[in-house]
């Protein structure tokens, strides 16, 4: 019970012994008029109406509840153990068949006897010894000509001079991995024009896979500068070559 229903208990208490109060003087005084003349010459007694003092208010301090204990949990049931699965019977072996008896080898025919061939009778060789006659090679004339030997053509100094350029090119070639994963293989057409001052100019790179191409193009970057090239070819010039890319190699 709270404070607040205290006090209006005791309020209630107190109009209660009001109205009380009230309607015992309403009672006496009616009683008063209608008494005989005795009472009306005799001195009115005062009457003394005391209230009680309202008791102090002892608010009443409950005692706080005690918590109550959580219930333990209750232990959860181990789960059974699953039953292990029976063994399946092995196969019984199956009985190997009987080996076949091998047949037996025939007897091979004894070799007939060869005839002996009949002696032939020893002739006498006769050699006809003919003369040797040494035979000369006739002497050439002694001539002050020099010897004209065969000068290489233009042809054949630009072929040189791409074999050495390939030789070149070929130690910064790189198989792209990927290529070589996937089994890529092909030949690259090279082709660029060589200024007067060595260096490449419109250079193309075709006819091979993707791959190929981009890693010939690096290689053509990293063997910069190319060789020189011979005195005898005349620059610019148009050189084309194909790079070969195999798995095997």
């Amino acid at each position: 019970m709270t404070a607040r229903d205290i006090n209006w208990r005791l309020l209630a208490i107190f109009c209660s012994i009001v109205i009380h109060v009230l309607v015992i003087v309403d009672i006496w005084q009616s009683r008063v008029i209608s008494a005989p003349e005795k009472i009306a010459q005799a001195d009115p007694t005062p009457v003394r109406i005391s209230f009680p003092s309202p008791k102090p208010v002892v608010k009443q301090v409950e005692p706080e509840p005690e918590p109550e204990p959580e219930p333990e949990p209750e232990p959860k049931p181990e789960p059974e153990p699953e039953p292990k699965p029976k063994p399946e019977p092995k196969p019984k072996p199956k009985p190997k068949p009987k080996p076949k008896p091998k047949p037996k080898p025939k007897p091979k025919p004894k070799p007939k006897p060869k005839p002996k061939p009949e002696p032939v009778p020893k002739q006498e060789e006769v050699v006809d010894r003919a003369p040797v006659v040494e035979q000369k090679m006739p002497d050439l004339p002694e001539t002050d000509q020099p010897v004209v030997t065969q000068q290489p053509t233009l042809s054949d100094l630009k072929d040189l001079y791409i074999a050495q350029l390939l030789r070149h090119i070929e130690q910064y070639k790189h198989y792209p991995i990927p290529a070589r994963r996937r089994g890529i293989e092909g030949l690259v057409q090279v082709s660029f024009t060589l200024s007067e001052n060595g260096r490449i100019q419109d250079l193309q790179v075709k006819g091979g896979h993707n791959l190929l191409n981009k890693a010939t193009q690096r290689a053509m970057q990293k063997a910069l500068p190319l060789p020189a090239s011979p005195d005898s070819i005349s620059l610019p010039i148009r050189l084309s070559f194909n790079l070969k890319y195999s798995l095997s190699m």
